[in-house]
């Protein structure tokens, strides 16, 4: 458990970064673009990122609220995100 712990605790930010630098390029593809075909594949990858972000926030708030329900005390409770008051 303590190594999920500590791998949940590593990947969510490292995933959570790429996906907002992701965004932010696809955003960018989006207004450099000259051509539909290229503008429309940029608005796909935007929301697809906009997906993704959602995703991996939902699945790390809901590894925070599961140690916080069954009392989990790992590394990735401190790490993850800070307690709330």
């Amino acid at each position: 458990m303590n190594f999920i712990s500590s791998v949940i605790a590593w990947a969510g930010p490292v995933l959570g970064a790429i996906a907002i630098l992701y965004f932010i390029w696809e955003v960018i593809q989006y207004t450099i673009a000259g051509d539909e075909d290229k503008k429309k594949a940029a608005k796909s990858g935007v929301i697809w990122a906009i997906v993704g972000i959602f995703v991996i926030f939902s699945i790390w708030g809901l590894v925070h609220i599961l140690q916080n329900t069954f009392g989990g005390q790992g590394s990735a409770q401190t790490i993850l995100l800070p307690p709330l008051q």
